[in-house]
């Protein structure tokens, strides 16, 4: 046959291609020592043989010596296909888990291929070769078809163990089974459909020359496989291969040098060449090191945070629980002391009184701590119940301020509330929320302003929190800022006291769970250090903003937050756990919904579209990176 010296040339490229491919693979960190390696160099070496057996057969030109080279390539080929089914075996990871099995499988699989490697040589497979139109032409033999069959089994079985394999390994091994599955399903495509369904079904015989050229793919793709996701660990060996044949280029150079000069000339530029790869080889050690521990570490962290993740729900559920339980008890202690001390169901003397008193007290603040608690659990559930609805936020402000003002009094305070002379636009918010975010941060101003007053006011702008540097916004997540992205029309409150103010480095971390400042959280003053944690996130929930003021310590301190104004779209929607509320309250909802003109939307937590879910994800997003640097500040 009469083949272009440009094929030539590319056919004897492939095949050393494909040689030193092996070689590389086998001497790369001891791959000898590996089964894998070993049989990868076995099909390399097998594939560049079949491809030289194919070159050969296309130049010849005697018939001898064409039955010889034909009949050899069915033999090399089976050998090529039992190699390929041995390495799928065990890549990336071996397929029978034991050793006996995989024995007994590469024992059997091979006797078929000793069949074909024994008759091949006889008419039985290629009965004769002629030429016609310079193309070789074959006839075969009824172990033709034998063989066929042969290459069809093993083809599906590679293929079926290489997608099981696929299934069973990890992500960072699966695209590298995926390129060698790929590579071959279109190298074995192209050999199978030249090789032998075009002789056998389209009786055109001379496609089966170029059969060999099927390998290009396979090779393509283990190369891209090595080079570009590291596969077999070689990029050492590549870049020592390279800078030897550099050296070694040099070293001849400097050897066959005619002059001193350019001996020494020769001679320096070795010496620098050599260096300069040991250098690059170094680098490449380290670098692959180095990715090997991060991949470690990254690994490592990936499953502490599940483990952390794990344990953050047990501690969640287990409050949760806790929290109801402990509720029950607190209640009863209090309905009874309530009977005894305002109902005065049993003569007391006044000194048990007033250790009655102490211990109804203590037990308020109880009920409290545990409320605060049970309200952090739901956020960071995205279960507690947001009940949304067009209100007039003066009249909750003006509320919480006359139910405040008592204790305000006690405590030689003025507590102002400076009440617009027109009405403000109503917000779209839940009052009973509302109104526990006022007594929070009232409250809180109360508890830490010694003497002079708190101040409360409001006003409407049209954005949701001021733009100045001075006062600390903390962060939020994306839900919440898409929502704020849908309002425009904002009503702010603020509560400002002449307190003890806050230091300037405890302010961005003012509304954080358990949180209290400095030297403040020994006062006796009580709290949990909740308060703040859960105003944040009640306001964020209802689309608005938190956010302090305070020029420092003994400065006094300003507290604000935002709340959306509503619109005419804006009806009264109800999210969270609705599910978990009582009969008697979902009853109430449903009256309500029927009653109402603007009737209610009442969304339950599994199946709610609510933004609360999305903010409660936050909520928990923020207080991962929160620990993260609470940690990485307690090992520095």
């Amino acid at each position: 046959m009469i083949i272009s010296s440009s094929l030539i040339v590319f056919l004897i490229a492939v095949i050393t291609i494909n040689f030193i491919l092996g070689l590389i693979v086998l001497f790369s960190d001891k791959g000898w020592k590996k089964s894998i390696n070993r049989r990868f160099f076995y099909f390399t070496i097998s594939s560049a043989l079949w491809q030289f057996v194919n070159l050969e057969m296309l130049i010849s030109r005697d018939l001898t010596n064409a039955i010889f080279w034909t009949r050899l390539t069915f033999i090399i080929a089976a050998i090529m296909i039992y190699f390929v089914f041995l390495f799928i075996l065990i890549f990336p990871h071996v397929f029978f888990k034991s050793d006996r099995t995989n024995t007994i499988v590469s024992l059997l699989s091979s006797l078929p291929v000793a069949a074909i490697v024994i008759l091949g040589f006889t008419h039985h497979l290629v009965e004769s070769v002629f030429f016609e139109n310079n193309i070789l032409l074959a006839n075969y033999g009824q172990l033709f078809y034998v063989f066929f069959l042969f290459v069809l089994i093993y083809l599906l079985a590679i293929f079926l163990i290489g997608f099981i394999n696929y299934r069973r390994s990890e992500e960072d091994q699966k695209i590298k089974i995926m390129l060698i599955l790929l590579g071959f399903a279109i190298g074995a495509g192209f050999m199978v459909f030249t090789d032998l369904i075009s002789p056998s079904l389209l009786k055109k015989d001379f496609l089966s020359n170029f059969g060999a050229f099927g390998t290009i793919f396979l090779s393509g793709f283990m190369s891209y496989a090595i080079v570009k996701h590291r596969l077999f660990g070689i990029r050492v060996i590549l870049t020592e291969t390279a800078v030897s044949i550099v050296v070694l280029a040099v070293f001849l150079q400097t050897l066959f040098s005619k002059t001193i000069n350019q001996a020494i000339l020769n001679g320096a530029v070795l010496i620098f060449v050599a260096y300069g790869g040991y250098l690059i080889i170094k680098s490449v050690l380290i670098e692959i090191k180095q990715r090997e521990q991060l991949q470690k570490v990254t690994k490592q962290l990936e499953q502490a945070n599940l483990h952390l993740q794990e344990l953050d729900k047990l501690k969640t559920e287990f409050v949760s629980i806790a929290s109801h339980e402990l509720l029950t008890p607190i209640s009863a202690i209090m309905g009874y002391l309530s009977m005894i001390l305002d109902e005065k169901l049993v003569p007391v003397e006044e000194k048990t009184r007033g250790y009655l008193e102490k211990v109804y007290n203590s037990s308020k603040r109880l009920a409290k701590l545990v409320e605060d608690l049970l309200n952090v659990s739901r956020i960071e559930q995205g279960r507690l119940v947001i009940d949304r609805q067009p209100m007039q936020i003066e009249d909750s402000i003006q509320t919480t301020v006359d139910e405040l003002a008592i204790k305000a009094k006690e405590q030689n305070l003025e507590l102002i509330y400076h009440k617009p002379e027109i009405s403000l636009s109503k917000v779209y918010a839940d009052p009973d929320k509302v109104k526990e975010v006022l007594v929070n941060l009232i409250g809180n101003s109360l508890k830490y302003t010694d003497k002079g007053r708190v101040e409360v006011s409001v006003e409407a702008k049209d954005s949701p929190f001021p733009k100045n540097h001075d006062v600390v916004v903390p962060e939020i997540g994306e839900a919440s800022s898409r929502e704020q992205g849908k309002r425009d029309k904002y009503i702010w409150v603020h509560i400002k006291d002449t307190g003890i103010g806050i230091p300037k480095e405890a302010q961005d971390e003012i509304f954080e769970k358990f949180h209290r400042v400095g030297q403040w959280a020994t006062r006796e003053t009580q709290g949990t250090g909740l308060g703040l944690y859960i105003s944040k996130s009640i306001v964020e929930v209802l689309g608005g903003r938190i956010w302090l003021y305070s020029e420092g310590e003994g400065k006094g301190s300003e507290f604000s937050f935002s709340l959306p104004v509503a619109t005419s779209e804006d009806k009264r929607e109800i999210s969270g756990d609705v599910a978990g509320l009582g009969s008697e309250d979902q009853k109430k909802l449903v009256d309500e919904s029927k009653t109402s003109d603007r009737g209610v939307v009442i969304k339950e937590a599994p199946q709610s579209t609510a933004v609360f879910e999305d903010v409660a994800k936050d909520n928990r997003l923020m207080n991962k990176k929160q620990n993260a640097k609470i940690k990485n500040q307690n090992d520095k």
